[in-house]
């Protein structure tokens, strides 16, 4: 990775700003870094499991075109430079008071509408949600069709399979409380991955995050309150959106059992579970309303 480094300090002629602030992440290393044009910026450089699943993200920032999100400056598959969008993420508002949650949710929902605006240029097409959910269908099959992980495959299967094309957009793919960033712009998305599927997956980590906040994410009135604003604010449909988050749940929790994390793994079945309720719940309310009509 240090060569990796130098080749791109040397190839875009940058100046580490502060060598201190140095971020690791399971998928690049992070500079603070100074270009002659673009002044200050991220220099993002990534490792192999990097330039497998965010290596198209700088193309889905360069299509976004600042609106939501960072602007990238230069990139190839192993190296990325961004604008810098500061030091103070979404999350910190709500672990510093948990009753800030109402207006951070406000703030990503403006970000999820920014990102979603279409944009003069065409869309970019990038790899589909099916193979986002590929550790999801393999731990159901270990699992069962009667676990929750057996549950959520065949949810993802059915919100896949009918998916209208009106909602198929380019899609950040991992926005949560930590990848908004307040920057001298506004509130921006970083971090995005570059996919293609149905909006509605896009709000689906609202739903389990902010991480660590253990006793916020496992309130059901939070649940239904987010699911509410989230019909409301982006014209969604409440079933598929939280049908998404229940499966993105259990897609994350899967993951935190491949890298052993079993603690965060308890905690996203058990927002899973909760979601579950309150899917099943939209659903029996669907059939009522429908029932009614067919009544009357």
């Amino acid at each position: 990775m240090q060569d990796n480094i130098e080749h791109y300090l040397q190839l875009w002629n940058l100046d580490i700003v502060d060598p201190d602030w140095t971020r690791h992440t399971h998928s690049s290393t992070l500079l603070k870094v100074h270009h002659p044009q673009y002044g200050l910026s991220i220099l993002k450089c990534l490792n192999a499991s990097g330039q497998r699943d965010e290596a198209d993200g700088a193309r889905l920032l360069d299509w976004y075109n600042g609106n939501g999100a960072i602007r990238p400056y230069l990139w190839e598959p192993s190296a990325h430079l961004l604008e810098y969008a500061g030091e103070r993420e979404l999350k910190m508002d709500i672990v510093a008071d948990h009753a800030n949650d109402g207006n951070a949710t406000d703030v990503f929902l403006r970000v999820v509408e920014a990102l979603h605006r279409p944009q003069e240029a065409a869309h970019p097409v990038f790899g589909g949600l099916r193979r986002r959910f590929r550790e999801l269908y393999r731990k159901a099959e270990v699992e069962g069709p009667d676990s929750l992980f057996g549950y959520a495959a065949r949810l993802a299967d059915h919100l896949l399979e009918t998916t209208q094309e009106h909602d198929v957009l380019p899609l950040h793919g991992d926005l949560h409380h930590e990848n908004i960033l307040c920057s001298e712009r506004g509130w921006l998305a970083i971090d995005p991955k570059g996919l293609t599927g149905d909006r509605h997956y896009d709000v689906a980590n609202l739903f389990c995050n902010p991480d660590d906040q253990n006793d916020l994410v496992l309130s059901k009135a939070r649940i239904q309150q987010l699911a509410d604003k989230v019909t409301s604010r982006l014209d969604m449909d409440r079933g598929r959106a939280l049908g998404f988050a229940l499966v993105h749940a259990v897609l994350s929790a899967t993951w935190s059992l491949l890298e052993g994390n079993l603690p965060n793994a308890e905690l996203r079945l058990g927002v899973a579970s909760l979601l579950q309720e309150e899917y099943t719940s939209e659903l029996h309310m669907k059939e009522d309303r429908m029932l009614q009509k067919v009544g009357s």
